[in-house]
């Protein structure tokens, strides 16, 4: 028996998820398989905490080289895609119908749970789209449950995605953004606010399908994560990526970090009047990864 469940990609929303702000995030057409044929190669700490909920079950081999490219990871939610679809294979053990619909909803209770005392917290929107895949708008409630609702993005909006190359620690980030709200609390609360205000206003624009507003948006949060990873001393927009968009038309053409930010995945959105070539900066040293957004998720594989 196998299952698949998608990567992720954050596309707004990043940090001011954690602080009640709405996020958007989308599922990707790469994915996790787990095979309860076969010996797994290891037992992620994220899967062993899920197991506890399911007396009986084996950790099952997992293949996640759809994510990853060599021996590093494409920042694309590979631990949450290998819980859900470890969660939904129990789910199918168990008895579930491997042709209904609600295997997402089935799989995403104990995924959400056992990925966050793994990771020891986090917003558990990557657990999100990979259980229920398309496109999400999330927003934390003050009890840690995720309120969620499908959103399309405005269809005009040309979106793509870049890997640099450059590995990027989620957690190492979360820690010096941390270390900010812990040693200057008033400047981090500001910092936070104008991240949350252009997240909310993203959220909205993309709701009702603004296409510009949608933009102004994103470089809204451009403009206010680069001012946090400055403060928080962590690369969250690097040099190069400022260095890169100073000089762009974001009426025309905004680029984001996926996420936490510090290298790893970038997103370019564009209007469809923008004709312009990207900044050959980021041509030299990033590749363009071929994916397909609003993916489908975690669901049985014959």
């Amino acid at each position: 028996m196998r299952t698949a469940a998608p990567g992720k990609l954050v596309l707004s929303g990043a940090y001011a998820v954690l602080h009640g702000a709405p996020a958007l995030v989308t599922a990707v057409d790469r994915y996790v398989f787990a095979d309860s044929a076969g010996q797994p190669a290891f037992e992620p700490p994220e899967v062993l905490a899920a197991l506890r909920h399911y007396p009986g079950r084996q950790v099952p081999r997992f293949d996640a080289s759809e994510l990853r490219s060599g021996d590093q990871k494409l920042g694309l939610g590979s631990s949450a895609a290998i819980t859900v679809s470890a969660v939904a294979l129990w789910e199918l053990e168990a008895g579930a119908d491997p042709q209904a619909s609600d295997l997402g909803a089935l799989a995403y209770p104990a995924a959400l749970a056992a990925h966050r005392e793994a990771q020891g917290g986090g917003s558990g929107i990557d657990v999100a789209a990979a259980s229920f895949g398309g496109t999400l708008r999330a927003r934390r409630a003050d009890n840690g449950d995720l309120e969620l609702r499908s959103v399309e993005l405005p269809p005009e909006l040309a979106v793509e995605v870049w890997w640099t190359g450059v590995p990027a620690s989620t957690p190492q980030l979360l820690r010096q953004v941390a270390a900010l709200e812990a040693n200057e609390p008033a400047r981090f609360e500001r910092l936070m606010g104008a991240q949350a205000e252009a997240a909310e206003r993203t959220a909205t624009a993309v709701e009702e399908q603004r296409l510009e507003a949608t933009l102004a948006g994103l470089q809204a949060q451009f403009q206010a994560l680069a001012a946090l990873g400055e403060a928080a001393t962590a690369p969250i927009v690097s040099v190069e990526l400022r260095q890169a968009c100073a000089k762009l038309d974001a009426t025309e053409e905004v680029w984001l970090p996926a996420g936490a930010g510090g290298g790893d995945v970038l997103m370019r959105y564009r209007h469809p009047a923008s004709t312009a070539a990207p900044p050959s900066a980021i041509e030299r040293s990033a590749q363009r990864l071929p994916l397909t957004l609003a993916a489908r998720g975690v669901h049985f594989r014959p």
